[in-house]
């Protein structure tokens, strides 16, 4: 499990983030900022587009999906939108790379260390508090230890 976390938790997170972006795949677009899919990938971040070159350097088959598969193809969405989820894993704890799933972020170079985006826009902290009370909902506790903002 990433983050230290059991399947169950991962689960639970996978399933609450995309709750509160597309209402577990309901919406799957949104026309005002032009996000797509579950988990409300916004092409100009390109995750799909760092997605696909995380395949070629990991030597596998990289497949030719656009930001339409993204949105209308469950599966292609919830593939790319997990891995966009989880891709600071190996760098950040479960709260930082939540952070930059959320609202991106810039690495500092005076500072050597990842500044996140995240309280910078007026809907990260509803968007936090919509997650951390689905996994509550979810575990029954607040395991992923978000409480709320």
């Amino acid at each position: 499990g990433s983050f230290g976390l059991s399947d169950s938790e991962l689960l639970t997170l996978f399933l609450s983030v995309a709750m509160t972006e597309s209402g577990g795949g309901q919406e799957t677009y949104n026309s005002t900022t032009g996000a797509r899919g579950w988990y409300q990938l916004i092409p100009e971040a390109k995750h799909l587009e760092h997605y696909k070159e995380e395949l070629a350097i990991q030597g596998k088959e990289v497949p030719n999906w656009t930001y339409n598969d993204v949105q209308n193809i469950p599966s292609v969405s919830i593939e790319v939108g997990v891995w966009a989820l989880m891709r600071y894993r190996a760098v950040f704890d479960l709260h930082k790379s939540m952070h930059f799933f959320k609202a991106g972020g810039y690495w500092d170079k005076k500072r050597k260390e990842y500044i996140t985006n995240f309280g910078n826009y007026s809907d990260d902290i509803p968007w936090w508090n919509n997650v951390s009370k689905y996994s509550q909902q979810l575990m029954g506790s607040d395991s992923l230890a978000m409480g709320y903002r």
